[in-house]
C-alpha cells in the first residue's frame, strides 16, 4: 500500500513538473509572439496603411491604434485579414465571421474586450514606435502618422512579412471609414 502511495506521489510530482515545462515552453511562445518591439512595427505599418488611405492623408486616431494588435495578434482574425483582399474593406472582413462555413460571429463581438486585455501591450509598443521614430504623435489631432512609410527591404524576416503586410491592410481598410463607422462595423465603443 505504501509503495502505491509512493507511486502516485510520483505521478503526480512527474505532472506538476510537465505541466509547469508546457506552460513555460507557452509563456515563451506567447511572448515571442504578442511583445511590444513587434508591436511597435505592426503599429507603424498600421498607421502607414492608414494614412494612405484616409482622404486627406489623416494620422490614425489614438483611439483606433488600440484595436490592431488586438485584431493581428487573435489568430483567427489575422487569418481572414489576410485572407481578405484590400479591395474589399473593412465591412466584408467583418462579414466573413458570419458566413455559415466559418461562423465566428463571436470572434468580432469579443474585440472591445481584447483590446482592452491588449490595452498595456499597445501602449508600450505605441513607445517604443514613437521612441524609435517609426511614428509620431500628433497631439493636436490626437493621432499617430508613420515618420516613413517605405517597407523594409531587409531586415524583416520573411515570417514577419504577412504580418506587417496584414497590418498595412487592415490600417487602409480603417483609413477609409469615420470613427463612427468603425465602431458600428466592428462593434465597439470609442
Amino acid at each position: 500500500m505504501a509503495s502505491g502511495l509512493r507511486g502516485a506521489a510520483e505521478l503526480v510530482e512527474r505532472k506538476e513538473e510537465w505541466d509547469q515545462e508546457v506552460m513555460s515552453a507557452l509563456d515563451r511562445e506567447v511572448n515571442a509572439v504578442q511583445n511590444p518591439a513587434l508591436g511597435a512595427v505592426v503599429l507603424w505599418r498600421f498607421a502607414c496603411g492608414y494614412q494612405f488611405a484616409s482622404q486627406l492623408g489623416e494620422p490614425a486616431p489614438l483611439p483606433v491604434i488600440f484595436l490592431v494588435l488586438p485584431v493581428l495578434f487573435d489568430e483567427d482574425m489575422s487569418e481572414m485579414v489576410a485572407g481578405t483582399q484590400v479591395r474589399s474593406g473593412l465591412r466584408v472582413f467583418v462579414a466573413k465571421f458570419s458566413e455559415a462555413r466559418t461562423s465566428k460571429g463571436d470572434v468580432v463581438f469579443s474585440l472591445e474586450n481584447r483590446s482592452r486585455i491588449f490595452r498595456q501591450l499597445t501602449a508600450d509598443s505605441l513607445r517604443i514606435a514613437v521612441g524609435s521614430g517609426l511614428v509620431s504623435v500628433d497631439p493636436s489631432r490626437a493621432g499617430i502618422f508613420p515618420t516613413s512609410t517605405t517597407f523594409p527591404k531587409a531586415g524583416i524576416p520573411e515570417t514577419l512579412r504577412p504580418l506587417l503586410r496584414s497590418s498595412e491592410k487592415f490600417g487602409k481598410w480603417l483609413g477609409e471609414l469615420t470613427l463612427y463607422e468603425i465602431g458600428l462595423v466592428l462593434k465597439v465603443a470609442f
